[in-house]
């Protein structure tokens, strides 16, 4: 079942909750044709005062209803919602097991996954951006595939970010990056000895970076000031 599946269900069952269904045979009126609104189950609408307290209620509830079912905005304009049904159900699940119960996924940048080959092993990897719950400190979650828990990037750990150790990593723009031999524009500095991919971010116009695994580890390469 979809997002929007999920929440059409949960809007139902608001309504429900509310009284309201489909069956208009308590229409003062006699006509189901004529006024075509969901009443509540048994009640009297034998004045035009109780129909026009009903219809208040019901575009209440509706409104509110929407509301709370609608996805949340940052402060960017994009929806916050995680589309959970994107992601490997072994990532989905890791969020219920430690040590991403303190975590949140977040989509302050789409995409907010991102796949690659991090460890140079031919499978594929998967990072993920997190905020920490008790206190929005923002950062990665990696799963290796010759690793059999994520590794976490920031997100009040800390790890070599810019000039300096950082737990709260703020950029606003990332990618999977790789040696380009086909285009040189494309290309980046790679660590020496690193041939696979690496993750790429960057802040503002000119401040970026790369995350590399190797040894064993992740570390920090500047690229920008």
């Amino acid at each position: 079942m979809s997002a929007d599946d999920e929440r059409m269900k949960a809007l139902v069952q608001i309504f429900r909750s509310n009284g309201f269904n489909q069956n208009y045979s308590d229409n003062p009126m006699g006509s189901r044709a004529r006024y075509p609104y969901p009443f509540r189950k048994g009640s009297a609408h034998s004045t035009l005062r109780d129909w026009t307290v009903q219809m208040i209620h019901f575009f209440r509830t509706a409104l509110l209803s929407i509301l709370a079912l609608c996805p949340t905005v940052n402060a960017s304009g994009q929806a916050s919602a995680i589309p959970w049904d994107n992601l490997p159900m072994a990532i989905r699940q890791a969020f219920g097991a430690s040590p991403l119960t303190a975590y949140d996924p977040s989509a302050r940048i789409n995409p907010f996954y991102l796949r690659a080959d991090l460890d140079g092993d031919g499978k594929p990897d998967y990072v993920v951006l997190v905020t920490r719950k008790a206190d929005q400190k923002r950062g990665i979650a990696i799963w290796l595939s010759s690793h059999s828990s994520p590794i976490l990037l920031g997100g009040g750990i800390p790890i070599k970010y810019g000039s300096k150790e950082e737990t709260d990593l703020d950029f606003d723009s990332w990618r999977i990056a790789s040696l380009n031999r086909i285009d040189k524009s494309t290309s980046i500095e790679l660590p020496r000895g690193k041939a696979n991919e690496c993750i790429f971010v960057q802040k503002g116009e000119n401040a970026s970076g790369l995350f590399y695994f190797l040894n064993g580890k992740f570390d920090w390469m500047q690229q920008g000031d």
